[in-house]
Protein backbone atom coordinates (compact mmCIF):
# COMPACT_ATOMS: atom_id res chain seq x y z
CA UNK A 1 0.00 0.00 0.00
CA UNK A 2 1.42 3.93 -0.88
CA UNK A 3 1.80 6.19 1.04
CA UNK A 4 -0.59 8.16 0.35
CA UNK A 5 -3.50 5.22 0.43
CA UNK A 6 -2.07 4.72 3.92
CA UNK A 7 -3.05 8.24 5.14
CA UNK A 8 -6.11 8.54 2.96
CA UNK A 9 -7.26 5.61 4.63
CA UNK A 10 -6.51 6.98 8.49
CA UNK A 11 -8.07 10.46 7.54
CA UNK A 12 -11.12 9.14 6.04
CA UNK A 13 -11.55 6.80 9.16
CA UNK A 14 -11.35 10.13 11.13
CA UNK A 15 -13.55 11.92 9.35
CA UNK A 16 -16.17 9.60 9.86
CA UNK A 17 -15.72 9.23 13.62
CA UNK A 18 -15.91 12.85 13.67
CA UNK A 19 -18.98 13.15 10.83
CA UNK A 20 -21.02 10.91 13.03
CA UNK A 21 -20.17 13.02 16.88
CA UNK A 22 -20.70 16.28 14.63
CA UNK A 23 -24.30 14.75 13.34
CA UNK A 24 -25.55 13.97 16.38
CA UNK A 25 -24.46 17.38 18.29
CA UNK A 26 -26.45 19.28 15.10
CA UNK A 27 -29.32 17.65 15.69
CA UNK A 28 -29.52 17.76 19.38
CA UNK A 29 -28.76 21.32 18.83
CA UNK A 30 -31.08 21.70 16.12
CA UNK A 31 -34.29 20.86 18.82
CA UNK A 32 -32.85 23.42 21.05
CA UNK A 33 -33.20 26.82 18.91
CA UNK A 34 -36.48 25.34 16.80
CA UNK A 35 -38.31 28.38 17.79
CA UNK A 36 -35.74 30.58 16.92
CA UNK A 37 -36.65 33.71 14.04
CA UNK A 38 -33.37 35.23 13.57
CA UNK A 39 -32.90 36.60 10.49
CA UNK A 40 -29.25 37.12 8.71
CA UNK A 41 -29.35 41.04 7.75
CA UNK A 42 -27.61 42.31 4.77
CA UNK A 43 -25.72 44.16 6.77
CA UNK A 44 -24.70 40.85 8.96
CA UNK A 45 -23.33 39.33 5.33
CA UNK A 46 -21.51 42.12 4.59
CA UNK A 47 -19.87 42.60 8.03
CA UNK A 48 -18.75 38.03 7.65
CA UNK A 49 -17.41 38.30 4.09
CA UNK A 50 -15.56 41.42 5.09
CA UNK A 51 -13.76 39.29 7.70
CA UNK A 52 -12.05 36.68 5.42
CA UNK A 53 -9.08 36.38 4.34
CA UNK A 54 -8.04 36.92 0.54
CA UNK A 55 -5.46 35.06 -1.34
CA UNK A 56 -6.58 31.31 -0.11
CA UNK A 57 -7.01 28.11 -1.84
CA UNK A 58 -10.60 27.65 -3.40
CA UNK A 59 -12.45 25.08 -1.27
CA UNK A 60 -14.44 22.00 -3.17
CA UNK A 61 -16.92 24.09 -5.00
CA UNK A 62 -13.84 25.52 -6.71
CA UNK A 63 -14.83 29.28 -5.36
CA UNK A 64 -12.82 31.86 -4.13
CA UNK A 65 -13.52 34.65 -1.36
CA UNK A 66 -12.39 36.52 -3.84
CA UNK A 67 -15.83 35.96 -6.05
CA UNK A 68 -17.82 37.26 -2.75
CA UNK A 69 -15.79 40.10 -1.37
CA UNK A 70 -16.07 41.44 -4.68
CA UNK A 71 -19.79 40.37 -5.41
CA UNK A 72 -22.33 43.50 -6.51
CA UNK A 73 -24.49 43.96 -3.61
CA UNK A 74 -27.33 42.19 -4.91
CA UNK A 75 -25.46 38.49 -3.79
CA UNK A 76 -25.55 40.06 -0.47
CA UNK A 77 -29.22 39.91 -0.16
CA UNK A 78 -29.40 36.77 -2.37
CA UNK A 79 -27.01 35.44 0.37
CA UNK A 80 -29.32 37.00 3.02
CA UNK A 81 -32.45 35.16 1.99
CA UNK A 82 -30.36 32.04 1.63
CA UNK A 83 -29.06 31.92 5.32
CA UNK A 84 -31.70 32.57 6.91
CA UNK A 85 -34.06 29.77 5.27
CA UNK A 86 -30.99 27.82 6.52
CA UNK A 87 -31.28 28.89 9.97
CA UNK A 88 -35.07 28.89 10.29
CA UNK A 89 -35.39 25.49 8.71
CA UNK A 90 -32.84 23.83 11.47
CA UNK A 91 -35.45 22.35 13.16
CA UNK A 92 -35.31 19.99 9.62
CA UNK A 93 -31.20 20.30 9.82
CA UNK A 94 -31.24 21.95 6.73
CA UNK A 95 -28.04 22.81 4.96
CA UNK A 96 -27.22 22.00 1.34
CA UNK A 97 -24.93 18.71 0.88
CA UNK A 98 -22.05 20.81 -0.32
CA UNK A 99 -21.69 22.65 3.02
CA UNK A 100 -20.39 19.02 4.20
CA UNK A 101 -17.49 19.09 1.85
CA UNK A 102 -14.07 19.46 2.28
CA UNK A 103 -11.08 18.83 1.08
CA UNK A 104 -8.74 16.93 3.58
CA UNK A 105 -4.47 17.74 3.48
CA UNK A 106 -2.01 16.17 5.41
CA UNK A 107 0.75 18.24 6.17
CA UNK A 108 4.31 16.91 7.62
CA UNK A 109 4.79 18.30 11.05
CA UNK A 110 8.82 17.27 11.17
CA UNK A 111 10.27 17.71 7.77
CA UNK A 112 13.32 16.17 9.53
CA UNK A 113 11.44 13.17 10.84
CA UNK A 114 10.00 9.64 9.89
CA UNK A 115 7.70 10.79 6.80
CA UNK A 116 6.15 6.86 7.22
CA UNK A 117 4.78 7.94 10.49
CA UNK A 118 1.65 9.01 10.48
CA UNK A 119 1.84 10.86 13.52
CA UNK A 120 3.96 13.09 11.88
CA UNK A 121 0.91 14.63 9.80
CA UNK A 122 -1.70 16.53 10.86
CA UNK A 123 -4.62 17.55 8.42
CA UNK A 124 -5.75 20.38 7.43
CA UNK A 125 -9.39 20.92 5.85
CA UNK A 126 -10.44 23.70 3.15
CA UNK A 127 -13.80 23.77 3.19
CA UNK A 128 -16.34 26.03 0.72
CA UNK A 129 -16.63 29.97 0.99
CA UNK A 130 -20.05 30.02 1.71
CA UNK A 131 -20.18 27.62 4.28
CA UNK A 132 -17.06 29.84 5.88
CA UNK A 133 -19.22 32.47 5.93
CA UNK A 134 -22.55 30.79 7.50
CA UNK A 135 -19.62 29.59 9.71
CA UNK A 136 -19.26 33.44 10.46
CA UNK A 137 -22.36 34.56 10.67
CA UNK A 138 -23.91 31.68 13.42
CA UNK A 139 -20.83 32.26 15.52
CA UNK A 140 -21.94 35.93 15.73
CA UNK A 141 -25.55 34.59 16.68
CA UNK A 142 -24.04 32.50 18.76
CA UNK A 143 -22.07 35.53 20.90
CA UNK A 144 -24.93 38.01 20.31
CA UNK A 145 -27.55 35.33 21.95
CA UNK A 146 -25.29 34.36 25.13
CA UNK A 147 -24.94 38.30 25.45
CA UNK A 148 -28.38 39.01 25.98
CA UNK A 149 -29.85 35.30 27.37
CA UNK A 150 -31.26 34.93 23.64
CA UNK A 151 -34.06 31.94 23.77
CA UNK A 152 -32.29 30.97 20.89
CA UNK A 153 -29.21 29.50 22.98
Amino acid sequence: MTCGRIISSHYRTLLLMVKHVMHLNFEQNCLAVQSCSYTMRVGDIVDAVGAQSKGKCAGPNGLFMESFIYACPERYTHLSLFYTACIRHCLNCFLPAGFMDVIITPLVKNKGGNLTDLNNYRAIAVSNVDTKILERLMLSMINVSASEGDKCQ
